[in-house]
């Protein structure tokens, strides 16, 4: 795995994370997917079906589009203890690492990612098996979706310069007051335009306790040069390092030490 230095933390917000592989359409039918859950059912007993996600917001080349008109489905399929769950549809793999609860422990990179890899060779292999093509990777992502709650270093939105100083407060000079909600959203140039890091900002409610949060979603996606693992491992770790340093680039040193920054 490459090695940088990278802001950490002892208690970093983040609640979900994933790592996911966009590519050209296979010719995945519903069958497959229940062919596939036989396969992982003992490490992942439950799924849920859900609609298929659209595309990242890259600019992709015509050549890079399949016309094959998309199945209007995405499985999960979840484990035992609800905190890790694969999503398959007909161009895209994904997985997902979530906290059951606030308090439980944040899992790190580098122990998620040998995972993800061996869940892919699990669905590529799956794939070449049952002649449906070899996944041609187009993206690579990472994601990381962080919960900042109402009462820990913030207390309204007009606060959200105390968290962000680079946004400002959205309050009024003289006639507007303070803001009910705030919803950000951005995009950075990932170069030499390899891909782009997307940023979302908004307001939310966690499902586990109820608690008012500001869900703050850092989304990188990278071209990789090759379908060989080497390559697509290399464009997972630059996706983290944006994701990662852009985290900490945005957010504030008050924050950083709510967070305990190392």
């Amino acid at each position: 795995m490459q090695q940088r230095t990278l802001p950490d933390y002892d208690n970093p917000p983040a609640q979900e994370t994933w790592m996911a592989f966009r590519f050209s359409s296979l010719d995945w039918r519903i069958p497959h997917f229940g062919a596939f859950w036989n396969e992982v059912k003992d490490d992942y007993p439950d799924f849920e079906v859900h609609p298929p996600l659209g595309d990242f917001a890259l600019q992709l080349t015509n050549k890079d589009l399949d016309a094959t008109i998309s199945l209007p489905i995405r499985c999960w399929f979840i484990n035992n203890e609800q905190n890790r769950l694969l999503q398959v549809q007909h161009n895209r793999f994904f997985q997902n690492w979530r906290r059951p609860n606030p308090a439980a422990p944040y899992l790190h990179y580098e122990k998620l990612r040998p995972s993800f890899e061996y869940e892919w060779s699990r669905f590529c292999d799956f794939a070449r098996r049952h002649r449906i093509g070899t996944p041609a990777v187009l993206l690579c992502e990472v994601c990381y979706i962080n919960h900042l709650e109402r009462g820990i270093g913030w207390k309204d939105y007009a606060d959200l310069a105390v968290i962000f100083p680079s946004i400002g407060t959205l309050h009024g000079r003289q006639f507007l007051k303070l803001p009910e909600t705030t919803a950000v959203s951005a995009s950075f140039v990932i170069p030499p335009n390899e891909g782009r890091l997307q940023v979302a900002i908004h307001p939310a409610v966690r499902q586990s306790d109820g608690k008012e949060v500001i869900q703050l979603t850092i989304t990188a996606g990278c071209r990789p040069a090759s379908n060989d693992m080497p390559e697509l491992l290399r464009c997972l770790d630059d996706c983290r390092y944006w994701v990662v340093t852009g985290f900490d680039d945005l957010t504030s040193d008050d924050m950083h030490r709510i967070w305990r920054k190392k």
